[in-house]
Parts: C-alpha cells; sequence; structure tokens
C-alpha cells in the first residue's frame, strides 16, 4: 500500500486483468493468433522489450514469430518482408520494433504494415484515423494512459492537459487520445523556454512526462492534486522526483505503470485483429 498521499495508479494489476481477459477468451473460442516481430540490429533494450512480449503472447496463447536480424540488411530486405508477411493469412499482427538503424526511414518502413495487422498502431492511417475513431489500432503506450484514466474514473473533459515530449510511439499520440477525451492539451517539445514549461506545470491537471531526462520534475512544479503520469523506462530513469507523490491525486510510476500497460494492449491489439480477421467484430 502507498505511504504517500497520493493514490498509486496500478498498471500492472489493470494489465494482469486485462491479459486475463483475453487468455479466457481465445481458449473458450479456440483462436489460434500470430504475431510477428521484426528486430533489426543489436540494441539490448529492443531484445529485452522483445523476450517480454513473447512471454506474454505464449502466456495468452497467441503464437509469437521472430524475425531477427542482428546484422542489419539493406532497407529493401525488410519491406519485403513486411509485404510476405502482410499476405500471409497465418499472421494476425505485424510489428516493427524501433529504433530501427540510422540508414533505414522508419516511418516509410512502418508505413508499409498493412494496417489491419498494424497491432502496434504505428501507421499512419490508423494514427489519422485514431483522432475520430474509436476502434482503431494506436500506439500501445498512449492507449494504455487513456485505459488506467478510466479504469480510475479519472475525467479529463475539459482539464488541461500537458504532454512533455512529442516522440511518436507516446508524446504526440497521446495529445492526440486526451483531445479526443476532450481535454485541453499542451504538447511541449525541447526547444520550449523553460519558464513557460514551468508555467504550464503549475496550472495543469494531467501531467504525462515522456522525455527521456531524469528528475525533471519536482512538487514545486506542480498543481496541487495534479494526475501524473511518469514514462521512462526503468526505475532509475524516472523523470518525476519523489517529492511529488505528496502532491499529487493520482500517480503512475517505474515500475508497475505505463509499462506493463503497453505489452497488455499489444495483447489485445492481437486479439482484436484476429477477430477481424475471422469476421467476429
Amino acid at each position: 500500500m502507498s505511504q504517500h498521499k497520493g493514490i498509486s495508479m496500478d498498471g500492472s494489476a489493470l494489465a494482469h486483468k486485462m491479459i486475463e481477459n483475453d487468455k479466457k477468451e481465445i481458449k473458450d473460442n479456440k483462436y489460434n493468433p500470430r504475431l510477428a516481430a521484426i528486430i533489426v540490429g543489436t540494441d539490448k533494450g529492443c531484445y529485452t522489450y522483445q523476450q517480454m512480449k513473447e512471454r506474454k503472447c505464449a502466456e495468452v496463447g497467441i503464437r509469437y514469430s521472430l524475425y531477427a536480424y542482428t546484422n542489419p540488411p539493406e532497407p529493401s530486405v525488410i519491406r519485403k518482408m513486411i509485404m510476405k508477411l502482410n499476405k500471409d493469412e497465418d499472421i494476425t499482427g505485424v510489428m516493427v520494433q524501433l529504433p530501427l538503424p540510422a540508414n533505414y526511414n522508419e516511418n516509410e518502413i512502418l508505413e508499409l504494415v498493412a494496417a489491419e495487422k498494424d497491432v502496434d498502431g504505428l501507421n499512419n492511417v490508423n494514427i489519422g484515423r485514431s483522432y475520430y475513431n474509436t476502434d482503431v489500432f494506436v500506439p500501445c503506450a498512449a492507449e494504455g494512459i487513456i485505459r488506467m484514466l478510466k479504469a480510475y474514473e479519472l475525467d479529463v473533459k475539459s482539464k488541461k492537459a500537458v504532454v512533455l515530449g512529442r516522440g511518436p510511439l507516446l508524446g504526440t499520440p497521446v495529445a492526440q487520445l486526451l483531445e479526443r477525451e476532450n481535454a485541453f492539451v499542451t504538447k511541449i517539445h525541447s526547444i520550449v523556454n523553460e519558464d513557460d514549461v514551468i508555467r504550464e506545470l503549475s496550472t495543469a491537471d494531467v501531467v504525462i512526462s515522456a522525455t527521456g531526462k531524469t528528475g525533471l520534475i519536482d512538487a514545486d512544479m506542480l498543481k496541487e492534486g495534479a494526475i501524473i503520469f511518469d514514462c521512462a523506462n526503468t526505475k532509475n530513469e524516472r523523470e518525476f522526483k519523489d517529492s511529488v507523490f505528496d502532491k499529487v491525486s493520482y500517480y503512475s510510476t517505474v515500475p508497475g505503470g505505463i509499462g506493463p500497460m503497453t505489452i497488455s494492449v499489444l495483447i489485445n491489439n492481437v486479439v482484436k485483429a484476429f477477430k477481424r480477421s475471422i469476421e467476429v467484430l
């Protein structure tokens, strides 16, 4: 139990519930989905994340196929692989692990993934549709934040939300999803003046930090009772200082926050893609 005044949003517990629901649905209906993952290069973080996804897929009954290229080939090889997987009726979902090598055009590669198999939600077709349509695939971490807000019955309508960072995996898509939930959204990136950042944070009802900068925000910068999401990769990289936990009303921190939710949303997307492929939805 938390020793702080703020309430910790338990991403691990919520993710476990989602995973169990998907596991039951797959078993009860004898679904046989398959996820294909492509990794290019030797980034340790990519392989760690891949192993976590592989374990969760095995847990719920999703077949997992890894296509790993530790010696990066020409981008044309990956493009051909994606096109092949798009056409393979046995493949439910296709995901390309980021980052890709510097000589790859990430957007071009991601655009090749068929929208109906884009379970990572990184194809521009899905991203564009997500502004108006609630039933499309969107980046999993961003969707995870929205699901956590709803699970804790936190309504952001007419609330001011500040998103720090504008990356394609989290910052930009979560800002779009918050707008869809009728929040008033301010998106801040690295070129914004520090005084302006502090002013925006001091009046924010919701703060989502995905900058990659450790210890960026302390309690003095936040509004009393704010809701915060720390999107750091590890505990040692937390972007909010511990002082914030006694000032905010709800918080999602690391570990046990957005990380588990990201994988559970991916799993849920694979199940949804499979149901669509057999016209259950």
